[in-house]
């Protein structure tokens, strides 16, 4: 129901003036690397980061520890390729669901042809497009 851009500098009190001054209850988390100071921040007590990606941003990752810990964080790592396969696929069947029904939508910024992955890389890369960056194959 709201949108954030994550580049702009108020985020957090964004959030905080969406959600309540006491932070969000749930976050699920892609880059947890690049976040976790932002993530840290906006969480509410006894509230929960489920992590599932990695951006590493700093050789030497340091974590919030503190201000996690006073609010008593639970952090939960999923590891997607260890999950089973049963897991997953009722996962996936549940998500296109919510995309068919349109009770999600995802911006798509760009689509790729093959023959320009090694663009579309880029442009992943230098985040210069917003939204997923799709590659078509064999024109499907």
């Amino acid at each position: 129901d709201f949108v954030v851009n994550y580049k702009d500098e108020d985020r957090v009190q964004q959030v905080k003036s969406i959600a309540s001054e006491a932070g969000v209850a749930r976050i699920i988390e892609g880059s947890f690397g690049a976040n976790i100071d932002f993530d840290a921040a906006v969480l509410a007590p006894q509230g929960t980061i489920a992590a599932f990606g990695y951006d590493d941003v700093k050789p030497q990752q340091s974590m919030p520890h503190l201000p996690l810990m006073l609010k008593n964080a639970l952090l939960r790592y999923i590891a997607v390729f260890f999950v089973d396969q049963a897991s997953k696929e009722k996962t996936f069947q549940e998500v296109n669901q919510l995309f068919s029904t349109g009770n999600i939508k995802h911006h798509i910024g760009h689509i790729f042809t093959f023959g320009d992955f090694a663009l579309a890389h880029q442009a992943i890369e230098s985040r210069s497009i917003p939204g997923a960056v799709l590659v078509e194959v064999n024109g499907s």
